[in-house]
């Protein structure tokens, strides 16, 4: 007997029928269109002009002009989990790849804030993601990416992570570490450290009580089924040599935004 559908799938199933699959913009969609964008920065004077070609088509058609156009809010956008930060911070990372003319750009940018600030409006002052470690790494790790692609489009001026609330969600990763790679276990993250070693190093580089785990912990090629580009092309470019300073310590942590305890307890070896 097939499993009975959820309100969610009904409710996007309707969306793609009004929309048309080209125009609706997903998780998956927008992280493409970052991705080729990015790629064809790196590479365009090296790729096939019908390949250029193509791509920017494609993004411009499913992605940007879809986005642009469309004359109500979508439902991640007011969304207070990694959605509002993944789809936002992708499509917004696309248009200052693609988008030259200022005039262009803002208004897609000036939305995408809207995003963003949704997608922060979902940590309290404490910096606990309450969806757990492995959504930290992927909401937050577009955030940052985004982040840094406008403070550079900008020259500076604006500049996402200058702020104590960011710098705090920074900090998640080490204190939700019990012991080696082993962390708290909520929503439906695994409970397991895999260290997005570039993305630590920066955050290590905007932050100075960031404290890096041992690299051996840190995430493999193949640990991410869908091979998001983003993350793995930034665990070279921002991968630095940064000695491991994590030293895990006995200590009672009260989150009071979040609700969360947390008691670490070092259990010490035999004599």
């Amino acid at each position: 007997m097939p499993k009975e559908r959820s309100d969610a799938a009904d409710a996007m199933d309707t969306v793609i029928y009004k929309r048309g699959h080209k125009k609706t913009i997903d998780l998956f969609s927008s992280e493409t269109a970052f991705a080729l964008s990015e790629i064809m920065f790196f590479l365009e004077d090296r790729l096939s002009p019908l390949v250029i070609s193509r791509a920017k088509g494609e993004i411009k058609e499913r992605v940007l002009d879809s986005y642009c156009m469309m004359d109500s809010i979508i439902g991640w956008e007011t969304k207070t989990n990694n959605w509002a930060a993944v789809c936002g911070g992708s499509i917004g990372a696309a248009a200052m790849y693609l988008m030259e003319d200022y005039t262009v750009l803002a208004p897609v940018i000036y939305r995408v804030m809207g995003a963003i600030e949704s997608f922060l409006s979902g940590y309290g002052d404490d910096g606990i993601c309450k969806e757990g470690l492995n959504y930290w790494n992927y909401g937050f790790g577009f955030f940052v990416c985004f982040s840094e692609l406008l403070k550079q489009r900008t020259c500076g001026k604006i500049d996402l992570m200058d702020d104590v609330k960011v710098e705090n969600i920074a900090l998640f990763q080490q204190r939700v570490i019990l012991c080696k790679e082993r962390a708290i276990s909520f929503s439906d993250s695994k409970g397991i450290l895999k260290m997005a070693i570039g993305h630590t190093h920066h955050l290590k580089e905007r932050f100075d009580d960031v404290r890096v785990p041992d690299k051996k912990y840190r995430e493999r090629f193949d640990d991410d089924s869908s091979y998001r580009w983003s993350r793995m092309i930034r665990n070279f470019i921002w991968s630095k040599d940064i000695p491991a300073d994590l030293q895990l310590e006995e200590c009672d942590y009260y989150f009071e935004d979040s609700q969360w305890f947390l008691s670490r307890i070092l259990l010490k070896p035999a004599e």
